[in-house]
């Protein structure tokens, strides 16, 4: 029950921030509840849920900061309410990023719809009060797909919104590069 309520404040906190780096951290946050939730329910199959939505987390949220990185240095900004557009002015960190965001997202064929297909394979093998918890996650994954495209595709499509602090340009790719591995 602590990581249900963890994984929902987490998540309700987080479409509150437009700081694309906030927004990321409190979705870790509600990640950690999430991981909490599973880790309780205690079942072999939650566990091994734990594991592939924790490897799945970290592929895409490292991508995701990263990213943020890449734009607040290149357009001095991480407000998601000044960002926009910058597709064109910064190709290669659009794409690490928008790929990142379709897997928090829970897009087949990212890893990040593996994990969140486990996370509710699991909930469903439980009986009773668990199935609280299957629901808890099934409304923080709807809040965290909202989150993954505000912090990370936002800030790409659509036109600028606002006067940066830097013209932008596209980062060096030792900046975009580890987005786009990952």
């Amino acid at each position: 029950s602590f990581g249900a309520v963890t994984l929902l404040v987490g998540a309700i906190l987080g479409v509150f921030q437009t700081d694309l780096k906030k927004i990321f951290a409190y979705t870790t946050l509600g990640v950690l509840g999430m991981l909490t939730m599973l880790l309780g329910l205690g079942t072999e199959l939650a566990i091994q849920s734990m594991i592939a939505f924790l490897l799945g987390h970290a592929l895409y949220k490292a991508a995701l900061f990263m990213s943020a990185g890449s734009v607040d240095h290149e357009t001095g900004t991480r407000d998601a309410r000044l960002l926009g557009g910058l597709r064109k002015a910064m190709p290669m960190t659009a794409l690490g990023a928008v790929l990142a965001a379709l897997s928090m997202g829970g897009f087949p064929p990212f890893f990040g719809f593996i994990g969140k297909e486990y996370v509710y394979k699991a909930g469903l093998a439980m009986e009773g009060f668990a199935l609280i918890g299957l629901a808890a996650a099934f409304v923080g994954n709807i809040l965290m797909f909202a989150l993954a495209f505000k912090g990370g595709v936002g800030p790409f499509l659509g036109k600028s919104r606002g006067e940066l602090p830097k013209h932008p340009h596209e980062a060096p790719l030792s900046m975009w590069g580890g987005p786009l591995l990952l």
